[in-house]
């Protein structure tokens, strides 16, 4: 009940927002503290055999608002380096690692409830972009619903409704290369939420909607996050 707030029964969720209306909660940083910290990424780079882009511990270097391109200078089954934090800030880059519900002790114990309420398969990804990012993420569309649960630092979004509900995923747009624009409404349809995300925040995205994303300039912190999806 934390992803979606107090104020909602797990009911009122399902039938006011689930795959329907975005929502943001607030369930408190001492709540979202339990999951992951910058320091725990290095951690668990250390501890797991984590591989550029390869299945399971995998790991992508992101370009930011390429429409989800990884640089390429990180090649497909490379060894994540330990100090994969710091390089990928220095570099401008955006570290997405993938399957934390498999390396992560405290992300797979909540994970483990959330897959009971739902009885769907459940993945987590980790997102940490540097500050000042105009564009961290361009606009695109998921062909599944996800929880967006701010960890440190914060990220902007934006909600947009798709203009054909549930759209199909290989209708979606915004990924392998396919670059959006923010704000373009004849595209993506009204903007139904713009807000920004600090820790201890969680966002709901229904399936297909489209969303994107920013960090602050005014301030030198990393934005990271995790995704249930």
């Amino acid at each position: 009940q934390p992803l979606w707030g107090s104020s909602l029964s797990c009911t009122e969720f399902l039938r006011k927002h689930w795959e329907t209306i975005p929502l943001v909660s607030h369930p408190g940083k001492a709540w979202s503290t339990q999951f992951l910290s910058l320091l725990n990424v290095t951690a668990m780079v250390k501890m797991w055999p984590f591989r550029f882009m390869k299945n399971h511990a995998t790991a992508v270097m992101q370009k930011p608002g390429s429409g989800f391109m990884a640089d390429q200078r990180w090649q497909r089954g490379d060894l994540v380096p330990m100090n994969i934090v710091e390089t990928a800030l220095r570099e401008g880059r955006t570290l997405v690692l993938h399957n934390l519900e498999v390396y992560w002790p405290p992300i797979s114990r909540f994970v483990w409830h959330v897959t009971r309420y739902f009885h769907l398969y459940t993945q987590v990804n980790m997102y940490m972009s540097p500050a000042a990012l105009q564009i961290a993420t361009a606009p695109h569309q998921d062909a599944h619903s996800v929880f967006i649960i701010q960890l440190h630092g914060s990220k902007q979004w934006a909600v947009h409704a798709p203009n054909l509900p549930l759209t199909p995923k290989g209708l979606q747009r915004g990924k392998h290369g396919d670059v959006l624009t923010p704000g373009d409404e004849r595209l993506m349809g009204p903007q139904l939420l713009n807000t920004t995300l600090r820790p201890g925040s969680v966002l709901y995205v229904p399936r297909a909607f489209f969303h994107n994303t920013a960090t602050s300039a005014s301030q030198d912190e990393p934005s990271m996050a995790i995704t249930i999806s």
